[in-house]
């Protein structure tokens, strides 16, 4: 191995670790985080060929310029699983949590509102008549997280197409245009397709009883895709158009109970819950609980223009190395800047729609920023980093779901209007680029990371029942992704290329995969 290559190494080892820093123009989507309009290299700024002309493979008389591209990008992307706060595998309706049905009847009631029929029912019937507030909530939570619990196994998928315009203003500087439209579809995952997630091979069946399992022993099961037996729960398995969630408190003997009786003090005046109450009073009146309160389980699917972005950006090369007698690699340093607005124009999740996705920043308008710089070798690669952050304004929501218990997760019995201020996203990127390295055939490798700090969220009309701290500790997300791509040339002006998004680490986030196909036109 030569000198100059191991001091190569030793500087791309220095950018990768430089690169884990805090990049611009994210989003405040959990499931579409770092959201691509083009194949094309991030980083080509309309300076293509005039970076050629600087590192002498263009023989043109003067300096080239590129004024305007226009790109246009089928898309698709989807996903079935993501990671929760402590980095485990989760269905995508789990994410923050499964839904916790006995918790609804935890907390106080807000002013002017009451429990629905069916959870006053259950409330009475499982704690007593006339108790306004549950004593020792925390007793009833089943620490697996089964019973009195829902799974929600979810598949999600966004196609559609995404358009840039790029446009050079005057020497430095240009203008970026990004926006979209897309098609969101989120649905039930089809348990008659797959291992349970007790265990067994019915969807609900009996022979799942005391199976209790790993993140990592789900994970290999659900890939089986073994069909289930045809003692499969009928109504687990018809889809009929609705969502069912996995009850998992099917998965427990029917001797089984909360608190268990282990946990019972003695003398203790605690009154457990029996498996057959939970189910006949919670878990079994789920599609009556959920439209009392107001909620659809319906699938979701919906067609939307995608945010609007406008950015600003600067680029300026400066040539190093230039004609220097000594051994020195000849290369191109190009600073960077950008701001971008993104107007908030998609439709927004739908709070009425328990599986309802936004089409980008959930109707909040942003500004962010990023610099970075580009070492573009003349012989052989590129190297792009970039840093930034994106800040969202608030928004007021109505109806908007939120607990009245620090247990409640997943679905919540009531509703209030809440100002919401998401929280700032910080991100950066790594790149290795290489341009025209097989013929008319160029790549990029782009690692980015994107954080998501937590969001604000206050109530219009003071409640002490409501608990929006719960939510904002919930808020923060984290997601990391490899962003590969292959453009090639077919004439001077066109060129057609291919483009995936692969997840690699999530913390409240979809595990997303996105693929692209592209076609730019550049004049």
């Amino acid at each position: 191995m030569t000198k100059n290559f191991k001091k190569f190494l030793l500087l791309l080892i220095l950018l990768v670790n430089a690169s884990c820093q805090i990049q611009a123009m994210t989003s405040n989507n959990y499931a579409d985080p770092d959201p691509r309009y083009a194949t094309l290299d991030p980083h080509e700024f309309l300076y293509r060929k005039e970076r050629e002309w600087l590192k002498g493979f263009d023989d043109s008389p003067s300096r080239p310029s590129e004024r305007v591209r226009f790109s246009i990008s089928p898309f698709i992307q989807f996903a079935d699983r993501g990671r929760d706060i402590n980095n485990n595998q989760e269905y995508l309706g789990d994410l923050n949590g499964r839904w916790n049905m006995i918790a609804m009847l935890f907390g106080a009631t807000p002013e002017d509102m009451s429990l629905p029929t069916t959870l006053q029912t259950a409330k009475d019937n499982l704690f007593g008549y006339n108790i306004p507030v549950v004593q020792d909530p925390g007793l009833y939570v089943d620490p697996n997280k089964q019973f009195g619990f829902f799974a929600v196994p979810l598949q999600y998928k966004k196609f559609g197409g995404r358009f840039e315009f790029d446009l050079r203003l005057f020497k430095d500087f240009g203008v970026l245009v990004q926006t979209g439209y897309a098609c969101i579809c989120q649905r039930q995952q089809d348990l008659c397709k797959k291992y349970d997630i007790c265990g067994g091979v019915t969807c609900n069946g009996g022979t799942c009883k005391n199976v209790m399992l790993k993140s990592s022993e789900i994970e290999e099961i659900t890939k089986a895709d073994t069909s289930c037996g045809t003692t499969a729960d009928a109504t687990a398995c018809s889809h009929l158009g609705y969502t069912l969630p996995v009850n998992l408190t099917n998965c427990l003997d029917d001797a089984a109970q909360v608190p268990a009786s282990t946990s019972i003090p003695s003398g203790s005046t605690i009154k457990p819950i029996k498996k057959a109450d939970a189910q006949y009073y919670l878990m079994n009146q789920l599609y009556t609980i959920a439209q009392e309160i107001g909620v659809s389980l319906c699938d979701f699917e919906k067609n939307s223009i995608e945010d609007v972005r406008f950015n600003l950006y600067w680029r300026h090369a400066i040539e190093v190395n230039r004609g220097k007698e000594q051994d020195w690699p000849n290369f191109l340093f190009i600073p960077f800047a950008e701001l971008c607005y993104t107007a908030a124009v998609g439709d927004i999740k739908d709070q009425c729609l328990m599986f309802s996705l936004p089409f980008g920043n959930n109707g909040h308008d942003a500004i962010g920023g990023k610099v970075g710089f580009l070492i573009d070798f003349t012989q052989t690669m590129e190297i792009g980093i970039d840093a930034g952050a994106t800040h969202f304004f608030e928004k007021t929501f109505t109806n908007y779901r939120m607990p009245t218990s620090i247990y409640q997760t997943g679905i919540f019995p009531f509703a209030t209007t809440a100002k919401v201020c998401p929280g700032l996203n910080c991100f950066g990127t790594f790149k290795l680029a290489a341009y025209h390295f097989l013929g008319n055939l160029s790549t990029y490798w782009q690692y980015a990371i994107v954080s998501h700090n937590n969001d604000k969220i206050c109530l219009c009309k003071p409640d002490s029942a409501f608990i929006p701290s719960v939510l904002e500790k919930r808020s923060c997300w984290n997601s990391q992704m490899l962003n590969i791509a292959f453009n090639y040339d077919i004439s001077p002006n066109l060129t057609l290329g291919a483009y995936c998004q692969a997840p690699l680490w999530q913390k409240r986030a979809y595990a997303s995969t996105t693929v692209m196909l592209g076609l730019n036109a550049t004049f």
